[in-house]
């Protein structure tokens, strides 16, 4: 029964986050939340398919965490820690109040530009937690385009997340993980 109830959330939560993406937004207002909002991000996980997928940047990868969010639901999970101990952790899921621009860092040589570039709209942000300690994040975002008719920003390509984790414990999200193998909760969290 807690199978099915587990999927049932894991269904609304893809239905909700699809629905949020079909909306535009008028581009003049874009221009100026470019400046404000923007953070650096990765590319889509499909395009590194012939890559590693972990990747490791010493000062850190910026988190595109927008001041204007709604937490839309808290789910508390059994996880296991490095040492392989079983731990309490909790999920928390936000959306962006207002449509959240930003734009993605290219962090592997050898790609397509067209792929390391762009503008993203953040869909959702799942902040990973452990006795009030954040270690991780995992970002859901879409490319978007400008529509010459429209001169709105509309989508333009698949949604797609990745995983910025902090291993050791000094505030800065230095692993960024692009597949879905994640990582185990690091052992400082549970200290």
């Amino acid at each position: 029964m807690r199978v099915y109830f587990g999927y049932k959330i894991f269904g609304f939560v893809i239905f909700a986050v699809l629905g949020f993406c079909c909306s535009t937004v008028n581009t003049t207002l874009l221009n100026n939340k470019l400046e404000i909002n923007t953070s650096v991000t990765p590319i889509p996980p499909d395009s590194l398919q012939k890559y590693e997928a972990k990747f490791v940047k010493e000062e850190g990868w910026e988190i595109p965490l927008p001041e204007k969010r709604k937490a839309t639901r808290t789910i508390e999970r059994e996880a296991k820690s490095e040492n392989g101990t079983s731990v309490k952790r909790m999920l928390t899921v936000y959306i962006p109040i207002d449509a959240f621009f930003f734009q993605r860092e290219p962090y592997a040589s050898g790609l397509d530009k067209e792929m390391t570039t762009g503008l993203l709209r953040l869909q959702a942000i799942y902040e990973l937690k452990v006795k009030e300690k954040i270690y991780g994040y995992t970002i859901y975002a879409q490319k978007t385009a400008l529509d010459e008719q429209t001169r709105k920003s509309v989508p333009s390509g698949k949604i797609f997340f990745y995983q910025c984790f902090d291993t050791d414990g000094d505030g800065k999200f230095e692993t960024l993980v692009t597949d879905q193998s994640g990582i185990s909760v690091p052992d400082w969290v549970t200290q």
